[in-house]
């Protein structure tokens, strides 16, 4: 590949890599780790470019990636660690990435029936709780993760690394908050919000076989109009002097709570 080109490239992944509005007009994102790429090829994603290390093209797991007939016309890029190291979302980095393009999923396209348990989230701030939290809801057969607003972008790779493939196995919607409401309503489900002053532990409270746990920004909460929108408000018994848990934790748990009283061992996957 000409220097030229090659120098281009690199400059994409690096953009890709740190700037969402870039990611966002493009539609597209980069992924890292052989995993990742492996979910990406399963998943019939389209794939522009592939940029892998010398050093890491050498080993059997990535020869297998490189060599499947799907990657025939994709570009394939070897540069230097150095060169990845530029743009890695991992200190060491993994010496192999694409870029891939950007799915979108409706929220028309999904209804709720029979037992099931979905997320939403407001806003986030720490990257690598978000990703910890997509690998948790995949792990406890949540339906999908619905954004509400601009603010969370399950796309930064900062995201994607912890996930570790999650999110290409489960819908990410991005919605309103009114579109939500409305969406829970024809669904059949029930939003429970998590509030740390809430009155009823969340081991106490009913669910409904249809719900929405609902997670407010790390730090503030809910704000008051989400708490007033919820059907049910639930806290997590914490002892002594805790008063909250980082977003990954209180998520993952408030699904494995559903996922423990809906779940039994005939029906899980």
């Amino acid at each position: 590949m000409a220097t030229s080109r090659r120098d281009r490239l690199i400059a994409r992944f690096q953009r890709l890599s740190t700037d969402r509005h870039f990611r966002d007009t493009q539609r597209e994102f980069v992924v890292e780790s052989i995993r990742d790429i492996q979910a990406v090829l399963h998943g019939g994603l389209r794939v522009s470019a592939i940029l892998v290390t010398s050093r890491t093209a050498k080993s059997s797991p990535v020869q297998r990636i490189l060599n499947d007939e799907r990657w025939k016309d994709v570009p394939i890029l070897y540069a230097s660690a150095d060169a990845f190291s530029s743009f890695s979302a991992t200190p060491s980095g993994c010496g192999i990435a694409a870029i891939v393009e950007m799915f979108r999923h409706c929220l028309d396209d999904y209804q709720s029936a029979g037992f099931r348990c979905w997320l939403a989230i407001s806003r986030i701030r720490s990257t690598g709780n978000f990703g910890t939290l997509i690998r948790s809801a995949v792990a406890a057969n949540v339906q999908g993760i619905f954004l509400i607003g601009q603010s969370a972008d399950p796309f930064d790779p900062r995201v994607i690394r912890p996930a570790m493939g999650a999110l290409l196995r489960i819908p990410v919607i991005r919605t309103s908050w009114p579109k939500l409401k409305n969406w829970a309503v024809m669904s059949g489900c029930e939003i429970v919000g998590a509030c740390p002053s809430a009155n009823t532990d969340v081991w106490q409270q009913t669910l409904s076989p249809g719900t929405v746990f609902m997670l407010g920004e790390e730090g503030t909460g809910l704000s008051s109009r989400q708490k007033k929108a919820c059907h049910k408000l639930v806290r997590i018994p914490m002892i002594r002097d805790s008063d909250s848990l980082n977003l990954g934790v209180a998520g993952s748990l408030l699904v494995y709570e559903f996922y423990r009283r809906f779940s039994s061992s005939e029906t899980r996957p």
